[in-house]
């Protein structure tokens, strides 16, 4: 009998310690609601009267996604937006509730570039037009670890322009802008906890009547601004505010590509070979990488993430020059970078002093006790 109470005294104490393996952050149900407000002003031609005038429609709502698991990689995804729509100087007030539904699959970097390559497909089939665009982000920068609404997070600031062209025969619609955006990303996942974002540009033009509607943009070069604001409220299953000592490694590669590595644990090496990293660190823990260079390109469905010889998942944000990951690790990890980063190599090294070496004997001389009093304890305890 002793020795059985022995047994399931050691399967509870193995069971304690190995916690961290069983446990699962996993929930059947993962929610977000964010508060949304935005803006946009754009110049119409009144119908049958040679005016103009700027015309602005806001819309003040919530968004709420939600995730149900489906299997072990994949989740039922839905996306409920609720709010309403106010327009001037032409007073309008409509109620808005859309719901759309998918299932999303991870890693999150292939459900993303699905999503991308589709809308390029829709907007290029629109009006049967082809479809061009260029993006480039003048200005990357980014703050962290910071504290926002008592969540761990990292900041970013991007300014940029892009130009979309959609053309059919002589018909062409011609989109030019510069944007400016905001985001504070929480450390646990890489989620949005605040968006904004400024874009003014202006909108060309080139329609024969035929395509056109009683109310159109008038000229051929037209201003226009959109001002949008998200902000998260309410979460659920993901526990985003728990708090952890974070350290940071910044580093250059040979190819001058900027890394910064985050982790609640002690970070032992660094190893890069053009677009493979290899982390090793000394317990189970979360790792935050963003890196990039200016004229850089990232290829989003070659990025993946590898721990305990398993692909894991994990959450981007996607920037064509630049990227972050946001993941759960164990000792050891490696991230295919999707890009060519060069070459980099980091070995922590542990320099003790005269003190130190002094608690770690002393350290080293309690353990021994303690295992001869656990050895003469359990001796007597099998009796």
């Amino acid at each position: 009998m002793k020795r059985i109470k022995l047994i399931q005294l050691i399967m509870v104490f193995s069971l304690i310690l190995n916690l961290p393996v069983f446990y699962s952050e996993e929930n059947t149900k993962l929610s977000l609601v964010y508060n949304i407000e935005s803006s946009s002003t754009f110049q119409i031609k009144i119908p049958n009267l040679p005016l103009t005038t700027n015309y602005t429609v806001e819309f003040k709502g919530n968004s709420t996604f939600e995730f149900y698991k489906h299997n072990q990689t994949c989740y039922d995804f839905s996306l409920y937006i609720e709010g309403n729509i106010y327009t001037k100087p032409f007073p309008f007030n409509q109620e808005i509730k859309n719901k759309t539904s998918s299932i999303i699959c991870f890693p999150l970097s292939q459900y993303i570039t699905k999503q991308i390559s589709l809308l390029g497909e829709n907007l290029s089939s629109f009006m049967n037009q082809n479809l061009k665009y260029n993006f480039k982000i003048d200005n990357f920068t980014f703050n962290g670890p910071i504290t926002y609404n008592d969540y761990q997070a990292v900041e970013y600031n991007i300014k940029g322009n892009f130009e979309i062209i959609s053309f059919s025969n002589s018909n062409y619609i011609k989109i030019i802008a510069y944007f400016s955006s905001k985001i504070i990303n929480s450390f646990y996942y890489n989620i949005p906890l605040y968006y904004e974002s400024y874009i003014k540009g202006n909108y060309e033009t080139n329609l024969n009547q035929t395509s056109t509607s009683n109310i159109i943009p008038v000229g051929n070069n037209l201003p226009y601004e959109i001002k949008y604001k998200a902000e998260l409220i309410k979460e659920e299953g993901f526990n985003l505010k728990r708090k952890m000592n974070i350290n940071k490694l910044e580093f250059r590669t040979t190819t001058n590509v900027t890394f910064v590595i985050f982790s609640n644990s002690t970070i032992n090496s660094i190893k890069l070979s053009g677009s493979q990293l290899n982390i090793t660190t000394e317990s189970p823990s979360l790792i935050y990488v963003i890196y990039g260079a200016e004229n850089l390109f990232i290829s989003l469905d070659n990025i993946k993430v590898v721990t305990d010889k398993n692909e894991t998942l994990f959450i981007p944000i996607y920037l064509f020059n630049y990227s972050s990951i946001s993941y759960f690790s164990f000792n050891h990890s490696s991230i295919w970078l999707g890009t060519n980063a060069g070459y980099y190599e980091y070995k922590r090294t542990s320099v003790l002093s005269y003190r130190s070496v002094l608690i770690y004997v002393l350290i080293s001389t309690l353990t021994i006790i303690s295992l001869i009093l656990l050895f003469i304890i359990l001796k007597n305890f099998l009796k």
